[in-house]
């Protein structure tokens, strides 16, 4: 176990403790399930957020989160009805749509993957999207430069956030 797993590990317990001892509550079972997911435990996370979403079938991010799963899992056709479906209910959730683009990216479909992650950045910019985003523009090639821009974008998110 890595060392930040570790530290993952009494969340488990307390989000576990909160479920037992809760009526049932989508958000415990949201938490548990991105917990479970960083420590890749994705049978679980999958569990924990199928939950959640029956609790609360209006939840983008825990569709979210449960595409991401998915993907882990390779159910590349699941995570994407999973993004679309957060979309559908927010279309200004910008995590499912970056999301989407790098699944898109996962299966080398370099346009959607492009126009996903620019909606996403648009919505709310991140370091991770941007490097994604420079990848994109690489594989499509005569980007050179977009994506050189998006690498230093990235650096510079990624220092802020430090």
């Amino acid at each position: 176990m890595a060392h930040n797993d570790k530290a993952l590990v009494p969340a488990l317990a307390l989000f576990s403790r909160a479920i037992e001892l809760s009526n049932p509550d989508p958000n415990y079972y949201y938490m548990r399930g991105i917990v479970n997911a960083k420590l890749r435990r994705y049978e679980q996370a999958l569990a924990d957020l199928i939950v959640a979403i029956e609790l609360h079938p209006k939840f983008p991010a825990a569709l979210a989160e449960r595409g991401l799963v998915f993907v882990e899992l390779g159910e590349f056709s699941q995570a994407l009805l999973d993004y679309d479906r957060a979309i559908e209910l927010d279309p200004t959730y910008a995590i499912a749509h970056i999301n989407k683009g790098s699944l898109f990216a996962i299966q080398e479909g370099w346009q959607d993957a492009l126009q996903c992650l620019n909606t996403g950045i648009a919505l709310q910019p991140s370091p991770e999207a941007h490097l994604n985003r420079a990848v994109v523009y690489e594989r499509l090639g005569n980007y050179h430069h977009h994506a050189m821009e998006d690498r230093k974008i990235a650096e510079s998110l990624f220092d802020a956030a430090t």
